[in-house]
């Protein structure tokens, strides 16, 4: 992706990623998984707005090489139904 190619510098094996990665609504786009996964961070962050995503990201994480290790629901609109799920990936 060219985009990410521009706004994350080039990966350095001697320093340790953790990734932060909060898509909009819609979700996250295959392509930004794969080059993320490429950067081979020690853990990532992925933050989901809704639960519809999740399964399918999660199955992209898995061919990438991550495995769910943590799953925690954030209430981040106090008095909504709304519901954010932050998911701590790491590599198997």
């Amino acid at each position: 992706n060219i985009l990410l190619e521009k706004v994350l510098p080039a990966s350095n094996d001697r320093i340790t990623e953790t990734i932060i990665l909060d898509p909009p609504k819609n979700g996250c786009n295959k392509a930004v998984i794969k080059y993320i996964a490429s950067r081979k961070p020690k853990e990532i962050i992925h933050i989901f707005c809704g639960t519809d995503e999740i399964p399918d990201s999660l199955k992209e994480w898995k061919q990438a090489g991550y495995q769910a290790a943590k799953i925690i629901p954030l209430d981040m609109f106090a008095g909504t139904l709304n519901l954010e799920t932050m998911v701590l990936l790491v590599k198997k």
